[in-house]
């Protein structure tokens, strides 16, 4: 983020943290390893703080692994409301990669506005909703619209543990054009239903144009963990 004096309504003030400066045009390194693995670089305006870190065209992070790209958080108030944005540019985590934002707001830290715009290789998806989280902090429920690949879909009530492979309750549904065998367009309304099983086990119900049937989701990592 490029400021100028005319962009902050207070003095700026030079501090340093961790040994990274902050400021309008600050920059350090972070060092891992006795080496050189990250730049970073903190900008303050007024109501809103702006961490960006860029670790080039790679860099060992312990207990992550090999990490490639840049990525920036901003945290804001205004209002009543805390705002954390993210922007992610070429990031990549042991492989895989991921460009795009994602936002999030909230007045009571319960409930949060959601709006992403991710991207990872071929695979797009938008999402605009609510994400709610647990009393107890365990999981979140999301409800809301977005896109996958160019296809709308709906997510009611999918609740998903932190920690765990896939959601364990809601449902997703669908509706989109496929080609048949014969050549014609057919319209698939599909809904796919999450239980308290999926995440052990990866199956989900899915249903199709009235027609239900049980499905296990693709593997990813170590999941499904049953």
């Amino acid at each position: 983020m490029t400021l100028d004096s005319t962009s902050v309504n207070r003095p700026f003030k030079r501090t340093t943290w961790s040994g990274v400066s902050d400021g309008v045009s600050s920059s350090a390194s972070l060092r891992r390893n006795a080496s050189t693995c990250a730049s970073a670089q903190i900008a303050h305006v007024t109501g809103q703080t702006t961490v960006s870190v860029n670790f080039g065209t790679g860099c060992t992070v312990p207990h992550i692994g090999t990490v490639s790209g840049s990525a920036a958080a901003t945290i804001g108030k205004l209002a009543g409301t805390i705002r954390v944005s993210l922007a992610f540019t070429n990031l990549a985590v042991n492989g895989l990669a991921i460009d795009g934002t994602l936002s999030l707001a909230t007045t009571d830290a319960t409930t949060f506005t959601a709006e992403a715009d991710l991207s990872s290789g071929a695979n797009h998806v938008t999402f605009t909703g609510s994400a709610i989280v647990d009393a107890n902090l365990s999981g979140v429920t999301l409800s809301g619209t977005g896109t996958f690949q160019a296809v709308t879909f709906h997510a009611t009530g999918i609740h998903h543990g932190f920690g765990t492979c896939y959601a364990d309750a809601g449902s997703l549904s669908m509706a989109k054009n496929t080609t048949s065998k014969r050549g014609t367009l057919v319209a698939l309304d599909e809904t796919v239903a999450f239980s308290t099983t999926t995440p052990a086990t990866g199956q989900v119900i899915v249903t199709i144009n009235g027609q239900t049937s049980t499905t296990t989701l693709a593997t990813y990592g170590t999941c499904p963990h049953g």
